[in-house]
């Protein structure tokens, strides 16, 4: 996740809430875990001014965990001193990295000052043994995702989703609300609301109760992509102006899209299942990014995180004039 501003700590503090009440984590921990990130996240923001927070999670033979990292190309700093208690590398109060190191089982600092200046911070923390083999699959997907307001805005009128199942599934949902400003953000939070309270339900029935919940808000329009891991499908269907390509791989698929708004009585979307292999990726964006590109462009990046293949596409691709999210899936 991309943190240059509060509202992105908030949302990987969610993220990393969510990810650690799914691998099993206790309640005392989950508060840890989310400690942990919002103290990661602050310290991107107020020292190096923007960077990316990771969660992964791990598995081994006899333990599974999670991993917290963040990575920034900010000056760098003394990491023994950063280390003790209460004090921040980015010289203001907060929990402090010696803290966060007693709240974890590894913590390793890499910070390099001069020419190559960045900082690498990277922890884990596993579940308490005895270990018993899990009920859930580790998500394979590698995705990225950058979000920012119009320009001007301090509110985005743009969300996303990223739902990770048990099963080793994800559901991934990209939302514009109409406008901007806050009455665009009240839209697709609702939404957004919406979706994560019932992403149990069948995909018809999201989109329906998406259309009830946001009748009293200016409307949104969406797209929700769904990888069954088990499977290996992507399930899609969307209403609106969200674009979706599927590029690489060796077999064409074409996404299906339709007109409406929800909120507003809005049809029922095209619902299409396509085989998913491995060399297919998915990019999803809101029309706060222009759609006049092919996939050659960025085709080099191939390899690369998806992270860092959704910010150079957000950066190369984002309009002012609109809020603007991109999410890269492989």
């Amino acid at each position: 996740m991309s943190v240059s501003r509060y509202a992105d700590s908030v949302v990987a503090r969610r993220t990393a809430k969510q990810l650690a009440l799914q691998l099993g984590f206790s309640s005392a921990a989950q508060e840890q875990i989310v400690l942990v990130v919002s103290e990661l996240a602050s310290n991107l923001i107020k020292y190096a001014g923007r960077g990316t927070v990771n969660l992964q999670t791990l598995a081994e033979s006899d333990r599974a965990g999670i991993l917290i990292s963040s990575h920034d190309r900010g000056p760098g700093f003394d990491a023994g001193k950063a280390l003790a208690d209460g004090y921040s590398s980015s010289g203001t109060l907060g929990i402090g990295l010696g803290s966060v190191k007693r709240m974890v089982d590894v913590m390793e600092i890499h910070s390099r000052q001069g020419g190559h200046s960045g900082t690498d911070i990277i922890c884990k923390k596993w579940l308490p043994a005895p270990f018993v083999a899990p009920k859930y699959l580790v998500c394979p997907l590698d995705i990225g995702a950058v979000s920012r307001p119009k320009q001007g805005f301090d509110v985005n009128g743009d969300a996303y989703l990223i739902k990770r199942e048990h099963s080793g599934s994800c559901l991934i949902a990209v939302i514009d609300g109409v406008g901007h400003g806050a009455r665009a953000q009240r839209a697709a939070r609702t939404a957004e609301h919406y979706i994560d309270h019932h992403s149990d339900q069948p995909i018809p029935g999201i989109f329906r109760g998406i259309d009830l919940a946001c009748q009293a808000t200016s409307g949104v329009v969406m797209a929700l992509a769904y990888f069954d891991h088990g499977n290996s499908t992507l399930t899609f269907a969307s209403i609106g102006n969200i674009e979706a390509k599927v590029v690489g791989g060796d077999e064409k698929v074409s996404l299906l899209l339709k007109r409406g708004i929800l909120g507003r009585q809005a049809p029922a979307p095209i619902i299409s299942r396509h085989r998913w292999s491995p060399g297919q990726a998915l990019v999803l964006h809101s029309d706060g990014v222009s759609s006049r590109w092919n996939w050659h462009e960025f085709a080099h990046l191939g390899e690369k995180p998806a992270q860092f293949i959704a910010e150079q596409m957000h950066r190369k691709l984002q309009k002012d004039s609109d809020d603007a999210t991109l999410i890269f899936v492989k």
